[in-house]
């Protein structure tokens, strides 16, 4: 029964471009801060994550956004910050990579000591490392 309750909720669950003019009026006047995921949510999950592309309207509708006063927007992503901000290039928006161990947009920037260790999951191994070496002085 949960399984197809969650099937259900699927179904009425709309992309949030696809459902923009039905909720633009219920934010207008208010101060909203939108985050977004790139793969997965800005981009259809792909076998090779370079051909995760970000389509000309999407990048549209995301550069609109930063227009707004009244918005906010992050995009979020498990990609470094560099391979992020590279891919999107919108002016204005906060960009958060490695999960959220790097950041960076207007008034704002931050890179976790750790993050130094990861670009990308071709450093998985390196992290790995890092970590045992971690636990290792914490025995």
């Amino acid at each position: 029964a949960c399984h197809r309750t969650g099937e259900i909720l699927l179904e009425m669950m709309k992309h949030l471009f696809e459902a923009w003019d039905e909720i633009e009026e219920r934010l207008r006047g208010r101060y909203l801060m939108l985050f977004l995921d790139y793969d997965g949510t800005l981009t259809p999950i792909v076998e090779f994550p370079h051909l995760a592309k970000l389509s000309s309207s999407h990048k549209r509708a995301l550069t609109a956004l930063t227009l707004s006063e009244n918005i906010r927007l992050a995009i979020v992503s498990g990609r470094s910050l560099n391979e992020l901000k590279e891919i999107i290039g919108i002016p204005g928006i906060i960009y958060v990579g490695n999960h959220g161990l790097e950041q960076e947009g207007p008034d704002t920037s931050h890179i976790h000591p750790g993050g130094q260790y990861v670009k990308g999951d071709r450093d998985y191994v390196t992290l790995q490392v890092k970590i045992e070496e971690l636990l290792g002085e914490a025995a």
